[in-house]
C-alpha cells in the first residue's frame, strides 16, 4: 500500500491568494461586528469597554489590510502604534494625523485594562472611533482601483460622491441595506449619531468630559507597589510590558538593599 505524501507548502499562488483574501474578508466582518459591539457600549455609557472593542476592532482591521496587501506585517501582536506604522509604508495608505493620534491613545488605554496604569479617555472617541473606521474600511479590500477613486474623492472633498459610492458590500453595507427586521437593532447601532454611516454625529456638548481610571500599581511607594504585584501575579497573568516594569523596580530594589547593607 502506497502512503499519500502530504506536502504542506503546496498551495498554488492563486491558491494562496484566495485563501488569503477570503481570511481577510472575515477578519474584517468580525472586525465590523466588534466595531458596533464597540458603539452600544458607548451608548451604554460602558466606556471602559467602548475602549476594549475599540482597540479589537481596529487590530482586526489593520490585519486584514495587511493580509488583502500580501503584507506579513501583521504579526506585530496587539501593539496598534507598531500596526498603523507598518500600515504607513504601504504605498497607497494614508491617514489623517488626529487619527494616528486617536490609535496611540486607545493603545494606552488598552494597556491598562487590568487597572496596571493610569488613564484618561475622551468622549469625544466615538466620534473618533467612526472616522478612523472608515478610512480602515476604505483599505481593507483587494480592488486597488476602488481605492484610488475613494481616495480621489476625499481629496476632492466630494462628500456626496464618497456616501454614495460604497467602498465596497460588506458586513456593515449588507446591515445598512437589508430590509430583513433582524438587522433593525444592528442598523440602529451602527447610524445612532454616526456621521459616516448615519445622520449626524454627537453633539458638542456630548463630545466634553473625559473618564478616566486609577491605576491599583501606582498607589503607594514603588516597594509597596511590587508587593501588590507580587501577590497578584499568582491570580493574573500580566502583560510583558507590565512583567517589565516591576523587574525595573525590582532591580532598583535590590540595587538600594546592596547599598544599604555596604554603607551600614
Amino acid at each position: 500500500m502506497t502512503c499519500l505524501k502530504i506536502d504542506e507548502d503546496s498551495l498554488s499562488p492563486a491558491e494562496e491568494n484566495a485563501v488569503r483574501c477570503e481570511y481577510a474578508s472575515k477578519l474584517r466582518e468580525i472586525a465590523d461586528m466588534d466595531y458596533i459591539s464597540a458603539r452600544v457600549l458607548f451608548k451604554d455609557r460602558c466606556f471602559d469597554q467602548f475602549l476594549y472593542y475599540s482597540h479589537q476592532c481596529l487590530e482586526k482591521y489593520a490585519k486584514s489590510i495587511f493580509l488583502f496587501n500580501d503584507s506579513k506585517q501583521g504579526k506585530k501582536g496587539h501593539n496598534l502604534s507598531k500596526l498603523f506604522y507598518g500600515l504607513k509604508k504601504l504605498n497607497h495608505f494614508e491617514i489623517p494625523s488626529h487619527v494616528e493620534k486617536f490609535v496611540s491613545d486607545l493603545d494606552s488605554t488598552y494597556f491598562a485594562r487590568y487597572l496596571s496604569a493610569p488613564f484618561f479617555a475622551r468622549k469625544c472617541y466615538l466620534n473618533l472611533l467612526d472616522q478612523t473606521v472608515w478610512y480602515l474600511r476604505i483599505y481593507s479590500q483587494s480592488d486597488l482601483d476602488k481605492i484610488t477613486r475613494i481616495k480621489k474623492a476625499i481629496d476632492s472633498g466630494n462628500k456626496k460622491h464618497i456616501k454614495s459610492n460604497a467602498i465596497f458590500l460588506g458586513k456593515l453595507e449588507n446591515i445598512l441595506l437589508n430590509k430583513n427586521k433582524k438587522y433593525e437593532i444592528l442598523k440602529s447601532n451602527l447610524i445612532w449619531k454616526n456621521p459616516y454611516y448615519g445622520l449626524r454625529s454627537l453633539s458638542t456638548n456630548e463630545m466634553n468630559g473625559i473618564w478616566a481610571k486609577t491605576p491599583l500599581f501606582f498607589q503607594g511607594s514603588e516597594t509597596e507597589q511590587l508587593k501588590y504585584f507580587n501577590f497578584l501575579s499568582s491570580y493574573i497573568h500580566f502583560e510583558s510590558n507590565i512583567k517589565e516594569h516591576f523587574e525595573k523596580i525590582r532591580n532598583k530594589t535590590k540595587r538600594l538593599n546592596r547599598f544599604l547593607r555596604h554603607h551600614s
